[in-house]
């Protein structure tokens, strides 16, 4: 699994982009995010893009989680983590971080990442 987060992370890092407008050095925004969660079902790529970006970064919150627990040198603020006692499905991830987006219009400024994770981790704190 670790494995296939370090690939996406790759992935997402390279310049191309569902609607051609994130470039090498730049980031996608919530907007673009959201635009393509919300994407018709038909529209396999720009829901693919989604489910990627969002497990994603679920999957890279969780990683440097691990690497925290194991390194001394990483740390990892609480308000920053994610934690879930059960594997979480991609469509939960995806439904999440749509369900804030409309109960949080004005987070939509963000980068997707940022907005994205403030989604994440509000629906899946860390109790301890």
């Amino acid at each position: 699994m670790q494995f296939i987060s370090l690939i996406m992370i790759v992935l997402l890092a390279t310049p191309a982009s569902v609607s051609g407008s994130a470039h090498l050095g730049e980031t996608h925004s919530a907007l673009e995010l959201m635009t393509a969660c919300q994407a018709p079902a038909e529209d396999l790529s720009s829901r693919a893009f989604c489910r990627g970006f969002v497990t994603a970064a679920y999957d890279g919150i969780q990683f440097y989680m691990r690497a925290q627990s194991q390194s001394e040198g990483i740390q990892l603020d609480r308000g920053f983590q994610v934690c879930s006692d059960e594997a979480v499905r991609s469509e939960a991830l995806m439904s999440t971080v749509v369900a804030f987006a409309e109960r949080n219009p004005d987070a939509l400024r963000l980068t997707a990442f940022s907005f994205a994770q403030m989604a994440l981790v509000g629906a899946y704190p860390c109790r301890t």
